[in-house]
């Protein structure tokens, strides 16, 4: 028999939540609760969803937890460490007009990083890698095309 579900009965800081779990792992709750199949996870994804990330980020930093945001690509290439370290590179696109990648994190004074193209278009080097290195004929390709519809 399973046991009853895992709620959250506890605290609502971060800092007294992550005091509540160490005490959960030391008295051998949190493995019961793992071992009953269940998990924590979505007990806590609940509960970080009733705040901002900004907050939960900041308490999780005051309780000595380390922790980071996940970030969408806008929030990236606006990170204040990612401009000056000038991570961002646009690069022409023949669809977009140009492309947003990342730029190597390696700065060479005697080699820099030549960026010439961006990420290919879905397909784009397909007939060419059967060709070159699977070494298929123009009509082996075009059956494949076929068959793909």
């Amino acid at each position: 028999m399973k046991p009853a579900p895992f709620a959250w009965h506890g605290p609502t800081s971060v800092a007294s939540a992550v005091a509540t779990l160490a005490e959960l792992a030391a008295s051998g709750a949190h493995a019961k609760v793992l071992a009953g199949g269940q998990s924590l996870v979505p007990v806590l994804a609940e509960r970080m969803r009733e705040g901002a990330r900004d907050r939960w980020l900041a308490e999780l930093e005051r309780a000595g937890v380390p922790a980071g945001p996940i970030n969408t690509i806008d929030q990236v290439y606006q990170d204040p460490q990612v401009v000056a370290r000038g991570m961002r590179r646009d690069l022409p696109h023949p669809a977009a007009g140009t492309a947003p990648t990342t730029a190597s994190p390696l700065r060479f004074s005697g080699s820099p990083v030549q960026y010439r193209n961006a990420p290919p278009m879905l397909g784009q080097h397909t007939a060419e890698v059967l060709r070159e290195r699977l070494g298929l004929t123009e009509d082996e390709i075009r059956a494949l095309a076929e068959e793909r519809g």
